[in-house]
């Protein structure tokens, strides 16, 4: 399935008032988990890396989870109903969900820039309970970031390698897992990904919502495109998609923030 846009608006109910933007990557998002009505937040980097000289930021972008519940605590909370570090080194971890058939939790994380147009691959990772993924120090694993001075040879050593790679520079910042009945089982149980795409690549990636299939709660196969047409011929940005998320009747919402317009997406009725 994929759906091609061609540069066409939305019909006027889909228009919606401008989406609120911050520059760079200097978000704090809070979203209510429904598996666990967790309040979580997560604290992002703004650079690309720390170099000697530089303003200190937190080299250890991490990942809080857990502020507020309802019921009985959330499992990383370890009954104590206070805050604490889940996992670290994710650079900007951006859409997050339970996978429905592991009920993990994945997310998906924009990585570091200036190591050119290859380099670094964004990802889509489970998040491990006291993983660290490598920011500032490594990248995919322990692959050493040069540019980081000083080093931490120790964390480097412990930096584990994300779940599945989705392209350098392709900034992708929604995450949904499909749970609904309107598309082809095969839907079921993988993931939505909103793709904003690229500012410095050439050529673009990006710009597009991908599909990745699951199977027993691990990605099972290639990326497939789902909804596209957000660049025009010349590589002027149409649209850029941010989140992502299912309603109701199964069909998947797209927040695209150029377009300023929400995207629904469905099976044609018959």
């Amino acid at each position: 399935m994929v759906v091609q846009l061609g540069g066409q608006r939305a019909p006027d109910e889909a228009h919606v008032p401008r989406l609120w933007a911050v520059a760079g990557h200097a978000l704090l998002a809070r979203w209510i988990a429904e598996r666990e009505a967790a309040l979580e937040r997560v604290r992002r980097q703004p650079i690309d890396a720390c170099r000697a000289g530089q303003p200190q930021v937190d080299r250890g972008a991490k990942l809080v989870l857990a502020v507020s519940w309802a019921g009985s605590a959330p499992p990383f909370l370890d009954g104590t109903k206070q805050a604490r570090l889940f996992a670290t080194g994710l650079r900007n971890p951006n859409g997050m969900s339970w996978q429905p058939q592991s009920g993990a939790l994945w997310t998906v994380v924009n990585e570091r820039d200036e190591l050119g147009n290859e380099l670094v691959p964004d990802y889509l990772t489970s998040v491990r309970d006291g993983a660290f993924y490598g920011w500032p120090y490594s990248y995919y694993g322990q692959h050493v970031d040069d540019r980081v001075k000083p080093q931490r040879a120790d964390l480097v050593q412990s930096a584990i390698v994300p779940d599945y790679a989705l392209g350098a520079h392709t900034a992708s910042l929604g995450l949904a897992f499909y749970d609904g009945n309107a598309f082809p089982e095969r839907y079921r149980n993988g993931a939505f990904i909103g793709q904003h795409g690229s500012w410095n690549r050439k050529p673009r990636s990006g710009y597009k919502v991908i599909f990745v299939p699951f199977d027993n709660g691990k990605p099972s196969g290639p990326p497939e495109d789902v909804l596209t047409g957000f660049l025009s011929s010349d590589g002027h940005a149409l649209g850029r998609p941010v989140g992502v998320a299912v309603d109701r009747k199964g069909a998947l919402l797209v927040a695209d923030d150029v377009g300023n317009t929400v995207w629904r997406v469905a099976p044609a009725t018959k």
